[in-house]
């Protein structure tokens, strides 16, 4: 669903203005933008949770094609973070 489809929804569901309704999206995004800039989840109740993961450092590593006993050389890969998203119970249980 694209984002102009989705706040017409809410704003005929709420029968609120458009404007209103697009000024609480850009609200709620910037406010978990800026919640996991500084802390390590963010929950939106009932609907999902956002949380960031550190993903370890990988050492460069040779591996061997057991088919063919050919060695192929895997570079190091650097830490880095992601992020994760899990649908909330609720939401699992109305759709699935």
């Amino acid at each position: 669903m694209q984002r102009r489809k989705f706040i017409s929804e809410i704003a005929k569901e709420t029968k609120l203005p458009y404007a209103i309704c697009q000024q609480v999206n850009n609200a709620i995004i910037a406010v978990a933008t800026r919640h996991l800039q500084t802390n390590d989840k963010f929950v939106y109740h009932g609907l999902f949770r956002i949380k960031k993961t550190n993903i370890k450092p990988m050492a460069a590593r040779q591996i061997v094609n057991p088919k063919t006993n050919t060695t192929y050389n895997v570079p190091a890969k650097p830490a880095s973070k992601r992020l994760t998203i899990t649908a909330s119970i609720n939401l699992k249980k109305a759709v699935l």
